[in-house]
C-alpha cells in the first residue's frame, strides 16, 4: 500500500495524479479542530493496480469489474474550511487540488459544480491507501472510460 506526503508545492502533482476522477462523499469529510486536520475518505476505482475482470464485451465497448481501493486524504494545519456546493448531489469526483501560497489556501475542485476551500497555516497533505474493499464497474469505449462511482460488496 502506498503513502504520499506533500509539504512542497512542486510535489502537488503526485497527489493530483492519484485523486483525479476518484470518488468521495461530502458527508464523509471530517474536520478535527483539536488536531487541525481534515480527513477525506475516498475510493479509487481507476487505480490500475490489476487489470479489470471483463464481464461484458461488445463491438465498441466492454464492461470491466475492478476491486475498489479505499484511501484517505488528510490535510494538516487546517484552520477552517468551507464547501461551495451548487450541484448538491453528495457524491463527487476529484478534478484536482490547488494551493495558493499567498493566501495559504488549498482548493479542492470537483468535476461537478462543487469545491472546497481550506485555509491552512502550512502545506502538509498525506495520501494513504488503506484497503481493497468492494467492487465497481467501469465501461470502456474505444477512446474513453467511465464509471458511476457506485460500489457494491
Amino acid at each position: 500500500m502506498q503513502k504520499i506526503q506533500i509539504s512542497d508545492i512542486s510535489k502537488l502533482s503526485a497527489v493530483n495524479d492519484v485523486l483525479h476522477d476518484e470518488y468521495f462523499d461530502l458527508d464523509d469529510i471530517k474536520h478535527d479542530k483539536d488536531r487541525s486536520m481534515i480527513e477525506i475518505p475516498f475510493r479509487r476505482i481507476f487505480h490500475y493496480h490489476s487489470p479489470p475482470r471483463i464481464i461484458k464485451w461488445r463491438i465498441f465497448w466492454k464492461i470491466g469489474e475492478v476491486d475498489v481501493l479505499r484511501c484517505l486524504l488528510q490535510i494538516a494545519s487546517a484552520k477552517k474550511y468551507k464547501v461551495i456546493d451548487k450541484s448538491r448531489i453528495g457524491t463527487f469526483s476529484f478534478n484536482g487540488l490547488e494551493y495558493d501560497q499567498k493566501s495559504n489556501r488549498i482548493t479542492i475542485i470537483t468535476h461537478e459544480d462543487c469545491r472546497m476551500e481550506i485555509n491552512v497555516s502550512d502545506l502538509l497533505i498525506e495520501y494513504t491507501e488503506l484497503e481493497y474493499r468492494g467492487k465497481a464497474r467501469i465501461t470502456y469505449g474505444l477512446f474513453w472510460e467511465s464509471s458511476s462511482g457506485k460500489v457494491y460488496e
